[in-house]
């Protein structure tokens, strides 16, 4: 909006001048205490909002445009502080923005508090969410800045009059419904007051010249874990600290720091949302919470009375943003909200196919949704965005509410077939990361097998196949077994899904050490891929019954039906998946001692492939590569080829598995015996929570390494080391393994003093626990408290409970001192 019409409309006798105060706050920190007066700038004008003297003695009452008080504790934002002041004191407009609820005003508030004094022309607040129509703005503004006084020219005139020569700035809150009329009326103000700043937050950006955003992002959630680590995040504090203002006896157990951490990562880290939650608590439990995480629509209201209206429930937070959407805008936020796993565009253009829109428009809208707050960017994948959980629950009610539910299912589950068929059969482009784009849809294509075995979809078992064959490559095949054996007993005519189903059944049943029931299915899948001369189907079934010959210790057979698959994939353009059966075969060669054979297969392998199109083929291959280098005795070979393999941006959890064994044998052969120790017992570990179960060979090679070096140790030395590695999750082993730094929040020497847990059942032992008792407060099984209590015994080289007593008293006495 031009000046010219700003001057016009705000002497047009809107008569609105006092829309958007604030009453009840402290007054301003720059009026003189004694007089009542505001100090004057150099020129001798007065500062912002010169108001007029209260009577004497008349306590000071919160005048126009002056910031509202803060009355509740700010909770996790300590990195924006840090980094939004100096960012205010080198760009003159800064947007906060950010979804609603995400706590832009609150941010704003607190940064204000620190940084109001060194703004000697004065501080403004300006709260434009009451404005019904943009042409209130400039009006507000003024008024706010005179202290309510009617101003008699210009904004710009008020607002340079208000400024004088010193530096001022003005805070408008609640931008986004009002947002052209703010950027219109801005960009003048700050190109005629050199020494005034505006600091925004709003929804979407102003996207006028010299600005800079500043997104507020969600509060972190801590992952998965007890204790500390779930306690840990900004999220559970608020929620902690929330809950107990209607609750001042909430206690935080580390079983409840589980379960209020899953809380806030079901409510995306929106502080409006956990501190809805954690009213609640007055009445539900955070099980109960969670357990109604899905109607957390109807179930989060009851905000402050004093909140505004969009601020009163959940629903009303989010109906804000969706009712300053265009008819375009909303339909397809409706359409995307069946996406829980984040889309790019080719998938947003098929939900919204039929409706007119070309893939132009449709990018065009995304991006939109992304300005104003209601789409996330994926910081992993360019050109991917994703919907918060809370958006995509409200999203849904307004799909069905529109009767676009059926339409919009009917295009999700025809492009998610498409797309099993492409990963499933090879139909693409060879040279595509399919195993990638797997991993990044799998929450997409639960979804969608959810939703077609609802509907009892005949396409349910190929979308199932591509889903459990995801599930088996990042280490949950118990997970995949269960969902095949359902899915294939519902659907028991033969097809092309079913015989993909079955080979992935197959894959699963030898990774959990289950060879003789693999035959049956992945025989079967044979049968229908020969039955319809489907090449690659063919190839597929082959696999899977080449792996469960080799698990079986039937090598002679196994190796001709890797031979056929070759032989057959050399006829077709798939060269990712002929180096993928040409290193299975090489794999093979090296587990019955035929090594200078394998080695031709993995080289030819690798001419194939590429770390950017096919990271799990090339980290598989390196890992064959460093098994022949380990039977030459060329360990440091070795060692660099399993290092290039767990690098690798690959999601196979059983191949990183092998990978991590295969550096803890390289750190035996490089007299390391205790990293070793730690890094096998890790692996071990995980390899007996996810059920993944190594070829007998190699399982015998890290076997026979764990006792050499259990030899070569002092008892206790060797028992501490195999503890210290139970306790590494995936993340800590891997980086130790790569780069041998012990992870930091645990003992630094791991050899010479306990770890965390073993110090807590110490401690208990010494207050007189029985290993029940133990185990009742670190819910851990009892078992486990015993197994911990007697690596302490070992490690600490003590006989008895007593013993460990009369330790732990003195390691206390020597903490003290």
């Amino acid at each position: 909006m031009p000046a010219m019409t700003l001057h016009r409309q705000f002497n047009s006798g809107h008569g609105v001048f006092a829309i958007g105060q604030h009453r009840g706050g402290p007054a301003s920190t720059e009026t003189n205490t004694e007089t009542g007066e505001r100090p004057a700038d150099a020129a001798g004008q007065p500062t912002f909002a010169d108001a007029p003297a209260t009577s004497p003695g008349a306590p000071p009452r919160q005048q126009d445009g002056d910031p509202p008080a803060v009355l509740d504790q700010l909770v996790g934002r300590e990195r924006e502080l840090a980094d939004l002041r100096p960012l205010l004191a080198k760009s003159r407009l800064i947007t906060l923005t950010g979804p609603g609820g995400v706590g832009k005003t609150r941010l704003a508030l607190e940064c204000l508090a620190k940084i109001r004094a060194s703004y000697g022309g004065g501080v403004r607040w300006v709260n434009l969410a009451p404005l019904s129509d943009g042409s209130l703005v400039a009006p507000t503004v003024a008024s706010a800045v005179l202290g309510g006084s009617i101003p008699t020219g210009s904004v710009e005139d008020a607002v340079a009059d208000g400024c004088g020569s010193r530096s001022a700035l003005i805070v408008l809150d609640n931008c986004e419904h009002v947002i052209e009329s703010c950027a219109a009326l801005v960009e003048p103000l700050l190109e005629r007051c050199p020494r005034l700043s505006v600091l925004a937050t709003s929804r979407e950006a102003l996207q006028i010249t010299g600005e800079t955003v500043f997104p507020v992002t969600p509060l972190p959630v801590p992952g998965s874990g007890r204790g500390t680590a779930a306690r840990s995040g900004a999220a559970v504090q608020l929620f902690v600290h929330r809950a107990r203002s209607v609750q001042p006896s909430f206690a935080l157990t580390d079983t409840m720091a589980e379960t209020v951490a899953e809380v806030c990562m079901r409510l995306d880290g929106i502080p409006l949302a956990i501190e809805l939650a954690a009213r609640q608590t007055a009445f539900l439990s955070p099980t109960r919470l969670l357990e109604d995480a899905d109607r957390r629509l109807d179930l989060l209201v009851g905000g402050l009375r004093t909140a505004p209206h969009r601020h009163q429930s959940l629903r009303s937070a989010i109906s804000w943003s969706y009712d300053l959407l265009d008819a375009e805008q909303q339909q397809m936020f409706r359409r995307l909200s069946v996406l829980p796993g984040g889309f790019e565009e080719p998938m947003a253009t098929a939900l919204c196919a039929g409706v007119g829109l070309s893939g132009h428009r449709v990018w065009s809208l995304l991006t939109a949704l992304a300005d104003k707050s209601l789409l996330v960017s994926d910081q992993a994948a360019t050109g991917r965005f994703r919907m918060l959980e809370s958006l995509r629950v409200f999203g849904g009610e307004r799909l069905d509410a529109a009767d676009e539910s059926e339409e919009v299912h009917e295009r999700l589950l025809a492009w998610m077939t498409d797309f099993s068929e492409r990963l499933l059969l090879w139909t693409g482009n060879p040279a595509v990361d399919l195993a990638g784009q797997l991993d990044r849809e799998r929450h997409n294509l639960h979804y969608a097998v959810t939703t077609a075995e609802r509907l009892g979809d005949p396409r349910t078992p190929l979308l199932a196949a591509a889903l459990t064959s995801c599930w088996n490559r990042r280490g949950v095949p118990r997970q995949a077994e269960r969902l095949a054996e359902r899915l294939l007993a519902a659907h028991p005519s033969p097809s092309v899904g079913r015989a993909c189903l079955s080979t992935v059944l197959s894959d699963a049943l030898c990774r959990r050490g289950h060879h003789a029931d693999a035959v049956a299915p992945a025989e079967e899948a044979l049968g229908i891929a020969q039955s319809r001369e489907h090449p690659t189907l063919i190839v597929r079934a082959l696999g899977a019954l080449s792996r469960v010959r080799s698990c079986l210790g039937e090598h002679d057979v196994a190796l001709e039906i890797y031979q056929r698959q070759v032989e057959l994939l050399r006829t077709l353009d798939q060269p990712t998946l002929l180096a993928m059966v040409l290193n299975r075969l090489a794999w093979k060669l090296l587990m019955i001692g035929r090594a200078d054979e394998a080695t031709g297969h993995i080289e030819e392998a690798l001419s194939f492939l590429d770390g950017d199109n096919a990271p799990e083929a090339l980290s598989a291959t390196l890992h064959t590569a460093a098994g022949v280098s380990i039977t030459r005795q060329q360990f440091e070979e070795a060692a660099q080829y399993f290092t290039m393999a767990l690098t690798m941006q690959s999601v196979d959890a059983e191949g990183k598995l092998y990978n991590l064994e295969g550096l803890a044998l390289v750190a035996m052969t490089d007299g390391q015996p205790e990293r070793g120790l730690r890094l096998l017992s890790s692996a071990k570990t995980i390899r007996e929570k996810s059920h993944l179960v190594a070829d007998a060979w190699w399982k015998d090679m890290v076997h026979k390494a764990m006792e050499r070096a259990s030899q070569d140790l002092p008892p206790a030395r060797a028992a501490a080391a195999l503890a210290d590695g139970a306790e590494l999750s995936h993340d800590e082993a891997v980086r130790y393994a790569l780069h041998n730094a012990w992870p930091p929040g645990r003992c630094d020497h791991p050899e010479s003093v306990l770890t965390s847990r073993q110090w807590q059942v110490a401690e208990l032992v010494a207050q007189g626990l029985t290993n029940q008792q133990i185990a009742a407060r670190l819910h851990i099984s009892p078992r486990t408290a015993a197994s911990h209590l007697e690596a302490v015994k070992i490690r600490l080289n003590l006989q008895t409970r007593a013993h460990v007593v009369t330790w732990v008293a003195a390691a206390e006495h020597t903490r003290k001192e």
